[in-house]
């Protein structure tokens, strides 16, 4: 706005961003209202309540963006910091939750549980947050979904050792935000996602026994 167009002159403006509301999803699209230039000639002041002098109006321009479905997804690849262990070893498991689905996602929760071994030392899990953004497509197509690294340690015991190995699984669940039903054009909330992963450590130690006769 107040730029200077000269004759033949192209200008391009760039409106605020919008953020797409429920009522857009219940339509199906974004309707924009019909946008308008006007224009003064050069070194005239312009009295815009009266429309002069020589006020030049453009033609009015609308546009629709039909709205995409909600998708929601998550998923998790658990990750630990050796393959084997031994009475006392720390153990690090790292957490890589992701979020491929076109929607952000709140209340991310990470939960672990052990179904083989796990009576030793269990640390708490750590996360940088608790939502995850919705995937984004870049310039080249390529989809870069919203993603954080959680961790916890686990410090093995001689329990473990004893059962020759640990066998723990993750479980990640992340809550969509709410959307239209298109049935009854109500907002309802819309179900979790979830998704878990496995991994089994084995022990290297060995007992060995020796017998000395007198």
């Amino acid at each position: 706005p107040g730029q200077l167009i000269n004759p033949g002159q192209v200008q391009q403006c760039v409106s605020d961003p919008y953020t797409l509301s429920l009522g857009d999803q219940a339509k199906g699209s974004a309707d924009n209202l019909d946008a308008q230039a006007v224009a003064y000639p050069a070194g005239t002041v312009p009295d815009e309540a009266n429309h002069q002098p020589y006020e030049v109006d453009s033609n009015y321009s609308s546009a629709t963006v039909p709205m995409q479905a909600p998708t929601p997804a998550i998923t998790v690849t658990k990750t630990p910091s050796q393959s084997t262990y031994i009475v006392g070893s720390p153990i690090t498991y790292t957490f890589h939750v992701t979020n491929p689905g076109n929607v952000a996602l709140s209340n991310v929760t990470v939960s672990d549980a052990f179904t083989v071994g796990g009576t030793g030392t269990v640390g708490e899990i750590s996360c940088p947050s608790t939502t995850l953004a919705a995937a984004t497509t870049q310039a080249d197509g390529t989809v870069v979904p919203g993603a954080m690294d959680c961790t916890m340690t686990y410090t093995t015991n001689q329990a473990d050792v004893d059962l020759s190995k640990v066998d723990n699984t993750v479980t990640v669940v992340g809550t969509p935000p709410q959307h239209v039903d298109p049935a009854t054009g109500t907002v309802v909330d819309t179900a979790p996602v979830t998704a878990t992963d496995d991994a089994e450590i084995t022990s290297t130690s060995t007992v060995q026994m020796t017998l000395n006769k007198a």
